[in-house]
C-alpha cells in the first residue's frame, strides 16, 4: 500500500467531499491542492490563472505537492492536475490513484448548482462546452493514471464511495 490516496477527476466530481470523508474514516490527513494554493498565494484559483497563466499555475501546483507529508495522506487534486506531467509523476510514486468517473450530465448539474470561483477553461463559451472538451482531453489520461476507476452516479453516497475506495485499496 502506498502512503497516499489521491483522488482524480474533473471539476465537480466530488474529490474534496470524498477526500474529507475518507481521510476522517482513516484518521489520515486531508489536503486539497487548490485550497492549499489559495491559502499559500492569497488569491483565488481564477486570479492565479489570470495573473500567472495555466503553465505557471501548474508549476505552483507541483511545488505545493513537494511540501506535503510523505505518509497517511488523502489528496484531492485540481481537475487539471492530470495534464501536469511532473506533478502526476510525483503523485504516482506515492499514491494509489482513484479516478472518480462522473457522467457529463451529473458534472454539469453539480456545477450549475455550485459555480464557485473557477476559471473558464479551453476558451469554452459555457459550462457544457468546457466539460465536453475536458472529457475529450482528460478522460483517457485519468483512466490510464488510475489504479482504480469508480463509476459514480447521482445516487451514490459519499460513504458508499469511500467504502469502495477502502475495499479497492485493501483497507478495512
Amino acid at each position: 500500500m502506498k502512503p497516499w490516496i489521491c483522488l482524480l477527476g474533473l471539476r465537480s466530481s466530488g474529490k474534496t467531499t470524498i477526500g474529507k470523508t475518507l481521510a476522517s474514516q482513516l484518521s489520515w490527513t486531508f489536503f486539497d491542492i487548490d485550497q492549499l494554493l489559495v491559502e499559500q498565494e492569497g488569491k483565488s484559483i481564477s486570479e492565479l490563472f489570470e495573473i500567472f497563466g495555466e503553465s505557471h499555475f501548474r508549476v505552483l501546483e507541483t511545488q505545493c505537492l513537494f511540501s506535503l507529508p510523505n505518509y497517511n495522506l488523502v489528496l484531492s487534486t485540481g481537475g487539471g492536475m492530470i495534464e501536469n506531467r511532473e506533478g502526476m509523476k510525483y503523485i504516482r510514486k506515492r499514491a494509489t490513484c482513484i479516478y472518480l468517473d462522473v457522467s457529463l450530465e451529473i458534472l454539469i448539474e453539480r456545477r450549475k448548482n455550485d459555480p464557485g470561483d473557477r476559471p473558464r477553461l479551453f476558451g469554452a463559451r459555457n459550462i457544457e462546452e468546457e466539460y465536453v472538451i475536458a472529457l475529450e482531453r482528460r478522460s483517457n489520461l485519468l483512466k490510464n493514471a488510475a489504479d482504480l476507476v469508480l463509476q459514480i452516479d447521482q445516487d451514490t453516497s459519499a460513504l458508499d464511495i469511500c467504502e469502495r475506495i477502502r475495499r479497492g485499496c485493501g483497507i478495512q
